[in-house]
């Protein structure tokens, strides 16, 4: 289940190139944390803790981070490297894991997240799921398919596939939205 808390990223200063993750209210959600951040989102996992995932660079390529959060406006430690990209498809033209994006359902939380460069054609989709009875803060619990699920599709038309969300609904039918 995704929280409906609106989320952005907004620069520390004019001197500096690094972000920090802010939520809409401008309350710090990460105070100790001075590595940069994008695209941060929370989900709510099967063992009803909330987590929070968001992309940055701290130890090299964009990478996905997560941490326990003591509530909707506070994100507590340890913050942990939860994806690091290093196949060739997460890695065109520069390695990128960005994005994420939860979905939970039967049981599983899905994460989809966005894999290599904006500005190519080979921006694609990646997804890792883990079940509601496993510690997402386990790295090794999760479990990462060996491709992306959206790439591009020169046969269909598909030149890539960006950033992704999900909603649900009334009748319980899924649908990706791409932005």
């Amino acid at each position: 289940m995704l929280l409906g808390k609106i989320f952005s990223t907004a620069f520390e200063s004019k001197s500096t190139y690094y972000n920090r993750v802010f939520n809409a209210c401008i309350f710090r959600l990460m105070p100790d944390w001075d590595n940069g951040a994008i695209d941060g989102t929370p989900f709510k996992h099967g063992n009803g803790q909330m987590y929070f995932v968001w992309a940055s660079p701290k130890d090299g390529p964009l990478s996905l981070y997560i941490a326990p959060m003591i509530n909707a406006t506070m994100v507590e430690s340890p913050k942990i490297l939860l994806k690091r990209p290093s196949e060739p498809y997460e890695c065109h033209d520069g390695c990128v894991n960005e994005g994420p994006y939860f979905i939970f359902r039967n049981g599983i939380s899905y994460c989809v997240y966005s894999v290599s460069t904006t500005w190519t054609s080979q921006y694609s989709l990646a997804m890792m799921s883990i079940h509601a009875d496993q510690d997402p803060m386990n790295v090794s619990n999760w479990l990462v398919p060996d491709g992306p699920i959206f790439s591009k599709n020169d046969e269909e038309g598909v030149y890539t596939t960006g950033h992704a969300a999900f909603t649900v609904s009334p009748g319980d039918h899924l649908f990706v939205i791409r932005i």
